[in-house]
Parts: structure tokens; C-alpha cells; sequence
């Protein structure tokens, strides 16, 4: 604790002391290299995402990039495209693991977690599109795991502000996956991991070169396996192996008289409670929920992408033409185990009645209460016989959770999130003397379909217990074989085919979204000549055009299902957004090129224009250094899905007491429930907007030496933030000990089923901090040797709410749920060594600890620190092709070597999704060839 509290408050000194011993070390191996060797070097690292329009070659940029090539990719431990989120340290907010929530089994970038939706993502320097999928404030992103890692040339990641270049969403930065566009050959991979789970993977890549064109055709299939919470110890170890509902299966009972609706005063346990799995916790069956989901989902992906251009020479007085274009489809599944729901929807006050006639029914009434009399028992057996409609008329004591773990976790098929996409491209580039004319059009689908089981029709539920096909009772899963001395025939077992014939129902809810654009850019590098160089300039249009729309369940949604109001409506959106723009190029002087680009746009009527400028500028020192500053703004309308509402759901904990929740904390119970939430526009959701600061300095060395800092400020105005996360809105509902907040629905035992929250536009958000690289390389007799460390640091981030100011940074942010996990410190640092066929990587990854202001839960973490995480990855690589003869390769390595456990979060998931990995030690092998 003492070293973390040194470290802690002394970071700043750290990050300045090691960016100071770097520059150091840089200058002593600059004085030992050979000054003509130097003159040959690429003086300043180079960038492939140029944050511009203007076409040119070998230039450097004013915006801060990092740049990910396809050697690192192929000599580190990403094993699929989504791995990719974890070697950007600036990344922060991004869910690694979503164990809950509507986008299990994808994937997206949040840089600066200013939400993944302010993060653009380009392919090949053109929109990739926009998913139906979004993050918890409503921000729709696009889903990285839709395409194939064997297309990916290089991954660029600018780290400021570019609406003037990219237009609106592009409020953090700008993600630019460059395709392996020219590759030439066949290569197949295949990779097989051993974690907690296994997963296996297939790449393919197939590209032709002729003298007028190219095609390249690229194909991804992952297979991965599931996880249940007892497959981890740490989760075992820090639950205890028990995750209790106060609303079991079996459950307890109380009289009810069908005529009145009135419920008996006292309540009696089912006899075998135990016996069916369930724990006896205080006057109550409670139901152990906690190996009924699985924080890994099974997953399978097949994504493919293919590319063309084709030369077709001097057309329309142009002296080149060429046209070209990208397909993809994307098809992903993951498959999330998940228990059996409850349903508050009964007749009775929404409860529901289990008559005397029941086969199972063997509860009589007395002066004392409710008696059970056993069946199973000579004496019992003789009186059921005798005396069949003895049993009185029932309910369950809290709602009614028809059946357990008969259909649940590792006994049910689970939830099926389904992703499927297409992307189509078309465009030409043209070129005639310094200019070039590109124009395409880009038309991007995505469906997101939901298939959950375990909800139940109400009336179906009713008819199943007045006729006994429904057997809600111990007895079902103690003694299944066990035949109703009431009528001789009944046997206990549940009848699940009868069950899903005529009670249970599949949830269907489907989400889809599309995009299309129509982009026409000019641009000419060498318009005219100034004493430092030429002035370049581009100017173009876009026309984007997105819908949204969300078809809840028909059943759920008519009320015919687990409650009686309809909780989803269904949301149709559309955007339709022109913008023009302008960006000049200017050679101030010989050491001084300044950047200057303005943006238009038009949304509409209801949202309204924006003009946005940027100006940058790069200064050259020396020959070896640059400082690089640039100012911009940026604009972000409300999504579709912000304006009608976010539709999720997500775990909440409440007391319980006599089988219904109380806010009387004596003598009361923990209990614990999966509500769907909604967050709601709160008055006018207006648009959000930002303006953004970036001053770098780049000291390139030579090409395998370079150390650049950045210190980056975001200050938003208007961003969109939920007022409360759902815990706090229940939480606050008890402030006057009276349960009766309008934005909870609740069912007849107070278990908050629906919780509605509100969104809203945060008075400001403000953020900055230091973004540093360091890269080192030297070759040797031993082989050669390359070094380099990524770190980000925030130094502030606060928002203001309604006046209250929020600090953001170094804390978990789950009272508001409107920002991701945020350490201060993030970083990654790596080692490899090439000798003739042999490489190995060795790379560090560090998260900060932060504060758990989770209170959910009775989380025992909270007010305290969630420690701080480290890990170790290995990788060996050797080149296989003098031996085999054609191209290949053999791969073995270990991410989290040491198998470290992710900190303890303090109460459930037990680990922080948006942080830290849950798989453990991953080992991995890996073949390929190429021919």
C-alpha cells in the first residue's frame, strides 16, 4: 500500500523523469551513429492517417497518431481484430468483457472516454459505418468484431478532435484501418488458444496484382467456447459460490382466495427447498442464481471483406481513372447463458393462483397456518388419496418464477445476441496534372437481433397451474418420478415440452441500422508556389444518411408476458446530413506548415447547422525535431436511439423483508434482480459539441529511435449524460422510506422490474492529460533489438451536472453510468528481439487502480481503491519457410503469463468488465503458410 501511495502521488514526477532519462538516452545513441547514415533515415515518425484531405507523399502531420503496422499486429498477442482496443492506452471505456447488456459479443473503440459513439472509425480513410448497437449514454458505434483481422494492413489512431476533416462523431479522434490493398499470394492461418475457455481461429487472405488493377479477398472464423462463473476460482472464492433472488423456484407460499384476491398473513417454505437446489435463507427459499450466467458467451464469427480497383486509363480528358471498391459481411453469434424470468403479470394483484385441485398441491390450512402434509409418507399418501381437494388455494409469497434451474444455465440454450452486417463501396479516383477528383458511395447495414428464453406467457402460466401440466413445486426436482397420489397419474417431473409448447416464449427484439454516403473530394497538393513550398487545398461534399430502428417483442411489448404495461415502444429514426468543407495546406515558412480546414453541416431543422473549424501547425526545430500544435471543434448531434430512448437492463440489488422489498434495514435480507432499464430525454436533448487542444513535440532520432509527448484538452459543452444510473434511482426512491418513485415499475413484492432514468446534457465536461511514446532499437552481432512504451495519463476530467461537479478521473463512474472506468495511468511496454528466423516479444501492460464509487450490491470495495493490474505477455515466433520450403510460420505464446487474477471489485460481476481481462493465461499456437 505504501509503494502504490508513493507512486500514486508522485505520477507526474514519474512520467517526467522517464520522458527526460528517454531523451537522454536517444541523445547518446544519436552521437554514436553515423551522420550520413542519418541523412538517409526518415527524419520524423512516419504517419499513414494524415487528419487531412490533400493528397501527398512521405509528408508529416500536425495530428498526433499512433500507429499500429502489420509487423506489430503479426509479433504481438492480438489473436482477433477487437485485441486491438487493449495496445491503445488512450482507449479507456470500452467494455472488454460485457457480461450483461444488449452488445455481448462486440467490440468498440472509446477514446478518451468521451463515449464510444465520439470515436470515428474509417476504413481506408472512408466511413466504416454505424452498428444499431450503443454504448450506456445512447452513443452508436461501430462494432469492430464485424471484420476479418487477416485484412488489416496497419491501424492508425489519431488522438485529437477531426470533425473538420471527418465530420460530426469524429469529437475524440479518428481509427483508421488500412487494408493490406496490393497483397499478393494465398496465405491460411490457424490459431488455437487454451484460457479459461478455447477458442480457435482461422484467417484467410487471397490477393491477385495485375498491370491494371488488384483484388484481394480476406476472410476471418473464430469459434470460441463458454464460461460458466464456476469455471473461475476468483469468482467462486470472492462470492462464496452463492447468488441469491428473494423470488425462488421453488418459492414459499400464502393462501390466496380467488374470490377476494386476499392473501393469507403467513407464509411456509417449500419442504424441499434444499432438495431442489435452492438455499433456506432466514422465512425464504431462495434462489441460487450464481452459475446461471456465463461471463465468456460462446461466440462465432465468420466476417469477410473484399477489395478491387482497376485501372481504366484516360477517360473524360482525365489522364487516369481508376475505379475501385469493398464488400463485406459479417455474421457473429454469441450465446449467453441466462436463468428463467420471473412474472409479476397474475390475475390476482399479479400474482397468481395455485389451485386445490393441483396434483402437488399438499399444503392444508389450519388454525396454525398453512401444513404441509407429505405424500410421500403412508399416512400422507392414504389422506391425498381420500381426500384430493383438501389442499387449499395458493400463491407464491413473492413473484412467481414458474421454473428454475430446469431451464437455466448450463440446462438452457441461453440468449442469443446475433450480429450480422454488409458494407458495399463503389468510387473513383481521377487524376490530371496536381489534381485528383475521388468520389464514392459508401452503404452500410447492420441487424442486431436479441433471442432470449425463460419469459412466460401470464395466461398460459395460469391455465398450466389450474390444470397441473405446470408443477411449480420442490417436489419436481427432489422426486421426479414420483406419481400424485391425488389422481394416481401425475407425475412430478416438469413437463418442459409442454412448458415451452404453451407457457414459455422466444423474446425476439431486433435492432437495425444503416448508413449511406455520397462523398465527392477534390484536391491538389501544388495549387501554387510560396518561398517555403506549395499550397495544397481540397474541398468536397457529403451526404450521410442514417436510420435506426428498434422492434421490441410483440408479446412483451402487448403486455401479455411477464408485466402487464408495455415497457418497449418501438423507435424509428432518421438523419439526413449535407456538409461541405475546405482545407489549405500552407508552407508558412521552410520549418512552419500550417493547417487550415473548415466544416459545414446541416442536420436538419430540428438539430441545425454547425461550422467547424481546425487550425494546425507543425514546426521543424531541427532536422531531428518537431512541435506540432493544433486547435478544433467538433459537433455531435443526439443519435436515434438517444432520442427515444435507450432501452438495456442491468443488475440491481434492493432489501428484502418478509418476501417484500422494504427500505427498513433491520432484520432485512439482501435481494438482487435483473430490471430493463430505459434512459429518457429529460425536457431537450440538445447537441453536443467540443473544442479541443493538442501540443506535441516529436524527436525521431533515427528510424528506429523516437521519443514524442502530447498533451491533449477536451472542454464539451452539452455532452449527453444519464442524471442517475439505475441503482441510484432506486436507491434514492427509499430517501423518504416510501416506495413510490414514478420512474420504477415494480412488481407485487416491490422487486423493481423496469427502471427509467434520464438523460440529459451535462452543463461541461472537461478533460486533459499527456499522452507519451518512446522508441528505441539497435542491432547487434546478437540479433536486433527494438523497445517501446505507450503511456497515456489523465490529469483532470470533470463534468457538471446540474451545477454538481463530478470528478471522472481515477474512479470506476458508476453512480452516473454515463462514463466508463477511467484510470489515470494506463500504459503498455514491449521488447523484441529478431535474430535470422527467430523473434520473441516480451510486452507489459499496465492499469492503474482507481476508486470504487460502486455502491451497488453492498459492495464491500466501495469508498476504497480497486487495485491496480499488470500483466505479462510472451510471445516466440519462428519463420518456417527455408525448412518447409514455401512461405510459413510457427507462433507459441502467453498472454497474462503469470495467470494474474483481475482486482477485486467488491461485489458482483466480482471483476470491472471496462478494465480488466477475465480470461486468465491464455496460451496460444499458431501455423501459417503463404504460397
Amino acid at each position: 500500500m505504501k509503494r502504490y501511495d508513493y507512486f500514486k502521488n508522485h505520477k507526474k514526477l514519474i512520467i517526467a523523469t522517464s520522458i527526460a532519462t528517454a531523451l537522454g538516452t536517444l541523445s547518446a545513441h544519436t552521437q554514436a551513429q553515423d551522420e550520413t547514415e542519418l541523412d538517409d533515415l526518415q527524419k520524423i515518425e512516419r504517419i499513414i492517417v494524415l487528419g487531412s484531405n490533400i493528397r501527398k507523399i512521405d509528408t508529416e502531420s500536425a495530428a498526433p497518431v499512433q500507429y499500429i503496422d502489420r509487423d506489430s499486429i503479426e509479433l504481438s498477442s492480438i489473436g482477433s481484430i477487437s485485441d486491438l482496443v487493449l495496445n491503445i492506452p488512450a482507449n479507456a471505456g470500452s467494455v472488454i468483457n460485457p457480461v450483461s447488456g444488449e452488445n455481448i459479443g462486440s467490440s468498440n473503440f472509446n477514446i478518451r472516454n468521451l463515449g464510444a459513439g465520439s470515436t470515428l472509425v474509417l476504413i481506408n480513410g472512408r466511413r466504416a459505418g454505424k452498428s444499431p448497437l450503443s454504448d450506456n449514454l445512447g452513443n452508436q458505434f461501430y462494432d469492430l468484431n464485424q471484420l476479418p483481422l487477416s485484412m488489416v494492413k496497419s491501424v492508425d489512431i489519431q488522438t485529437d478532435g477531426a470533425s473538420a476533416i471527418y465530420g460530426s462523431e469524429a469529437v475524440a479522434g479518428v481509427v483508421n484501418i488500412v487494408t493490406r490493398k496490393g497483397f499478393e499470394g494465398l496465405e491460411i492461418s490457424a490459431r488455437y488458444e487454451d484460457a479459461s475457455n478455447q477458442t480457435e481461429t482461422i484467417n484467410f487472405a487471397l490477393g491477385s496484382n495485375g498491370e491494371r488493377g488488384s483484388f484481394g479477398l480476406y476472410a476471418t472464423a473464430y469459434n470460441g467456447s463458454i464460461n460458466y462463473r464456476d469455471d473461475f476460482d476468483f469468482i467462486v472464492e470472492r462470492s462464496g459460490g452463492v447468488l441469491l433472488s428473494s423470488s425462488g423456484s421453488p418459492d414459499e407460499y400464502r393462501t390466496l382466495d380467488p374470490l377476494t384476491g386476499e392473501f393469507g398473513s403467513t407464509k411456509v417454505i417449500d419442504p424441499y427447498c434444499e432438495e431442489a437446489g435452492q438455499v433456506v435463507q432466514g422465512n425464504n427459499c431462495s434462489y441460487n442464481f450464481f452459475d446461471h450466467t456465463s461471463p465468456v458467451p460462446k461466440n462465432n464469427r465468420l466476417s469477410i471483406f473484399a477489395e478491387f480497383d482497376y485501372d481504366l486509363g484516360q477517360v473524360l480528358g482525365f489522364e487516369e481513372v481508376k475505379a475501385f471498391g469493398e464488400v463485406s459481411y459479417a455474421q457473429n453469434t454469441a450465446t449467453r447463458a441466462f436463468g428463467p424470468q420471473i412474472n409479476g403479470n397474475g390475475e390476482y394483484g399479479g400474482r397468481f393462483l395455485i389451485p386445490s385441485s393441483h396434483p402437488f398441491n399438499f399444503f392444508v390450512e389450519n388454525a396454525d397456518g398453512l401444513q404441509y402434509i407429505d405424500p410421500t409418507t403412508a399416512s400422507g399418501s392414504q389422506f391425498w388419496e381420500q381426500n384430493p381437494n383438501a389442499a387449499a388455494n395458493l400463491t407464491t409469497s413473492g413473484n412467481f418464477r414458474p421454473i428454475g434451474a430446469a431451464i437455466a444455465g448450463k440446462n438452457g440454450n441461453g440468449n442469443d445476441y446475433i450480429n450480422n452486417s454488409d458494407r458495399h463501396l463503389i468510387g473513383i479516383d481521377a487524376f490530371t496534372g496536381n489534381w485528383s477528383v475521388s468520389a464514392w458511395y459508401q452503404k452500410y447495414e447492420h441487424e442486431n437481433r436479441f433471442i432470449a428464453e425463460g419469459d412466460s406467457i401470464a395466461s398460459g402460466l395460469q391455465s398450466g397451474l389450474m390444470d397441473g401440466t405446470l408443477n411449480p413445486f420442490g417436489i419436481a426436482y427432489a422426486l421426479p418420478d414420483f406419481i400424485s397420489p391425488k389422481d394416481g397419474t401425475s407425475i412430478a417431473a416438469h413437463d418442459l415440452d409442454s412448458y415451452n409448447n404453451n407457457i414459455g416464449y422466444i423474446t425476439t427484439n431486433i435492432r437495425t441500422s444503416s448508413q449511406q454516403t455520397v462523398d465527392f473530394v477534390m484536391s491538389n497538393s501544388e495549387v501554387f508556389e510560396l518561398d517555403a513550398g506549395y499550397v495544397g487545398v481540397a474541398f468536397g461534399f457529403q451526404n450521410r444518411q442514417e436510420t435506426f430502428t428498434f422492434t421490441p417483442d410483440r408479446i412483451t411489448s402487448a403486455g401479455l408476458g411477464s408485466v402487464a404495461s408495455s415497457r418497449s415502444l418501438s423507435v424509428n429514426g432518421e438523419t439526413d446530413v449535407d456538409s461541405v468543407f475546405v482545407e489549405v495546406a500552407i508552407p508558412a515558412l521552410e520549418n512552419l506548415d500550417l493547417q487550415l480546414a473548415l466544416r459545414y453541416e446541416d442536420h436538419g431543422k430540428e438539430i441545425g447547422t454547425t461550422t467547424d473549424p481546425k487550425v494546425a501547425a507543425l514546426y521543424k526545430l531541427t532536422e531531428d525535431i518537431l512541435l506540432r500544435a493544433s486547435y478544433g471543434s467538433s459537433f455531435q448531434a443526439p443519435t436515434a436511439i438517444q432520442a427515444g430512448g435507450i432501452t438495456s437492463n442491468t443488475g440491481v440489488d434492493f432489501l428484502t423483508a418478509n418476501g417484500r422489498v422494504t427500505c427498513n434495514a433491520q432484520n432485512a435480507e439482501q435481494g438482487d434482480f435483473i430490471a430493463d432499464t430505459s434512459a429518457k430525454v429529460l425536457g431537450n436533448l440538445n447537441p453536443q459539441s467540443a473544442d479541443n487542444i493538442n501540443l506535441g513535440i516529436v524527436w525521431q532520432a533515427s528510424n528506429k529511435s523516437s521519443v514524442s509527448v502530447d498533451y491533449w484538452q477536451y472542454d464539451y459543452k452539452g455532452l449527453i449524460v444519464n442524471a442517475q444510473s439505475p441503482q441510484a434511482v432506486l436507491d434514492s426512491d427509499c430517501d423518504d422510506g416510501i416506495l413510490n418513485d414514478p420512474n420504477i415499475t415494480r412488481a407485487s413484492d416491490g422487486v423493481p422490474l423496469f427502471i427509467n432514468t434520464s438523460l440529459e446534457n451535462a452543463d461541461s465536461a472537461k478533460t486533459d492529460g499527456i499522452d507519451a511514446k518512446f522508441k528505441y532499437g539497435f542491432d547487434s552481432n546478437m540479433g536486433a533489438f527494438d523497445f517501446n512504451v505507450t503511456v497515456s495519463y489523465v490529469m483532470s476530467f470533470e463534468a457538471v451536472l446540474s451545477g454538481v461537479t463530478i470528478d471522472v478521473a481515477g474512479r470506476r463512474n458508476a453512480n452516473t453510468n454515463s462514463f466508463g472506468a477511467m484510470p489515470e495511468l494506463t500504459g503498455n511496454a514491449s521488447g523484441r528481439w529478431t535474430k535470422d528466423n527467430h523473434q520473441a516479444t516480451l510486452t507489459f501492460r499496465y492499469t492503474d487502480s482507481y476508486l470504487q464509487d460502486d455502491a451497488a450490491r453492498n459492495n464491500d470495495l466501495l469508498g476504497q481503491n480497486i487495485d491496480s493490474f499488470t500483466t505479462l505477455d510472451f510471445q516466440y515466433r519462428y519463420d518456417a519457410s527455408q525448412i518447409i520450403g514455401i512461405g510459413s510460420w510457427i507462433m507459441l505464446g502467453a498472454n497474462n503469463l503469470t495467470d494474474e487474477n483481475p482486482p477485486r471489485y467488491g461485489a458482483r460481476p466480482f471483476f470491472d468488465e471496462e478494465a480488466h481481462s477475465i480470461r486468465g493465461r491464455v496460451l496460444y499456437a499458431e501455423i501459417g503458410v503463404t504460397f
